[in-house]
């Protein structure tokens, strides 16, 4: 598959902290996009030390210091210019490093990472900025059910790190939100007791934009779903926000997206896999919102 014609600016990054939800984000949008035109690099492959070196005893993951991250501008630059790169994977099971694998630039370049918008020269090279900011006790829930199903972590070592890691992930990490284009806050609607416990499915999810993409369209079209609920307001600083929350199936939201995205097409995306519910409803705003923001920039 190829994509023919016109072609939205999508090298982007996806910021935030661990366990935020940067990944699920960026494999979503993959599934819009196609997997055949996205490409993804995660910053956790720029580790300078693999589990259990000394070095980690002095600083934490979320130090820039204890990342390559000015060896990223190179390699940002790379895919930006269309060359392929080599590039190794940080295995979060055996926390070792791969052999390095030769990585294709894509029509689309996603970013995800704990440092994306920390240097001003990587900062420039990308076209659309996300960081993604879940409110605290959620984001801790978050990371404990990651942490402990899929790299098999107590939690007493968890909540150890979290603690040990607060102050980094206020200087070096919630400090980018700043460089931001789109933040996209995520709130519950009741509190959770105990971070082991399963969190609540519903959401609501805040986008802050900038205000020069028209979205009332998305935003009156989605509030057509009965149970979806559509909250949309100008504010200051030159930004705009949606508020999203309930329900509203797939077959809805490839409704809505024949409707008023018709640049999938355009491009030879002809059946999206789009999240269901509020989710899936934010994931299509954004994916509007490319397109538009692109179709200004042409």
């Amino acid at each position: 598959h190829t994509l023919a014609g016109f072609t939205p600016a999508m090298d982007s990054f996806i910021g935030g902290g661990s366990g935020t939800g940067k990944s699920l984000l960026s494999s979503a949008l993959t599934d819009i996009f196609g997997s055949w035109n996205t490409t993804i690099l995660r910053g956790d492959d720029m580790h300078k030390w693999e589990r259990g070196h000394k070095k980690w005893q002095e600083v934490t993951h979320l130090d820039p210091k204890a990342n390559h991250l000015h060896r990223e501008i190179r390699y940002l630059s790379e895919l930006k210019h269309k060359k392929q790169i080599l590039r190794r994977h940080y295995d979060h099971k055996t926390g070792q490093f791969t052999q390095e694998q030769r990585i294709r630039a894509g029509k689309i370049n996603i970013f995800e990472g704990l440092h994306p918008f920390y240097l001003e020269r990587q900062r420039s090279l990308y076209d659309l900025k996300i960081f993604i900011s879940p409110q605290e006790d959620l984001a801790l829930h978050w990371k404990v059910s990651r942490d402990m199903k899929e790299r098999g972590h107590s939690l007493e070592k968890i909540m150890a790190q979290v603690e040990r890691r607060q102050k980094d992930l206020e200087a070096y990490v919630e400090y980018q939100l700043r460089y931001a284009d789109i933040v996209v806050e995520v709130f519950l609607e009741q509190p959770i007791g105990d971070v082991e416990e399963n969190a609540p499915s519903s959401f609501t999810y805040r986008l802050q934009l900038p205000n020069s993409v028209y979205v009332e369209d998305v935003a009156e079209c989605l509030s057509l779903a009965s149970d979806l609920y559509i909250k949309h307001q100008y504010c200051e600083n030159d930004r705009q926000l949606l508020d999203v929350s309930g329900m509203i199936s797939k077959k809805e939201l490839a409704e809505v997206a024949d409707q008023l995205i018709p640049g999938l097409k355009d491009i030879g995306i002809n059946e999206p896999e789009w999240p269901e519910n509020a989710y899936g409803a934010m994931i299509l705003i954004l994916a509007y919102y490319i397109f538009e923001d692109a179709d200004y920039a042409r």
